[in-house]
């Protein structure tokens, strides 16, 4: 019998990675305890493990997540050293770079969790994450500590 050419277009395609695919909760609660340095890696790992379809789309919003922080900081920065507003009001502002991280965070977890579940329907094996998020509070500070305090506060 000829092997099928069909694929469905949402069907994800494991690869040789597959045997590290956790569920899209872990990288997502990752970012509470590492920060976005560990869960956003988590999650192209993730997405490459399983072959995800919209793997491409997660790594935009990685990116814009990337730049958007980046920017977010830069603005922050400016607005504090222009005297803009007042110094006690910078730490309430610090809260948008923490929303926008989450955000962004909760759309990969969004584009992903699709994905994690047809691959677990058509027989994918999905591993337990909790270790890697509870090292992620010993190992972060590590990662992150010899950075600029500009890199540290984008990653963090």
């Amino acid at each position: 019998m000829a092997k099928s050419d069909y694929r469905i277009a949402d069907e994800p395609a494991p690869g040789a990675l597959s045997n590290l695919a956790v569920r899209p909760l872990w990288p997502f609660i990752a970012i509470m305890f590492g920060g976005v340095w560990l869960s956003w890696t988590w999650f192209v790992l993730n997405g490459i493990a399983v072959g995800s379809p919209t793997k491409r789309k997660e790594w935009l919003w990685i990116a814009g997540g990337l730049l958007g922080s980046v920017l977010l900081l830069i603005g922050l920065v400016s607005v504090e050293r222009n005297g803009l507003v007042p110094e006690v009001y910078i730490k309430y502002l610090t809260i948008l770079l923490v929303v926008w991280k989450l955000g962004v965070t909760y759309a990969l977890y969004a584009l992903q969790s699709h994905t994690i579940e047809l691959y677990e329907y058509y027989g994918g094996t999905v591993r337990n994450g909790i270790f890697v998020v509870v090292a992620a509070l010993f190992v972060s500070p590590a990662v992150l500590g010899p950075l600029p305090e500009f890199m540290r506060i984008v990653l963090s």
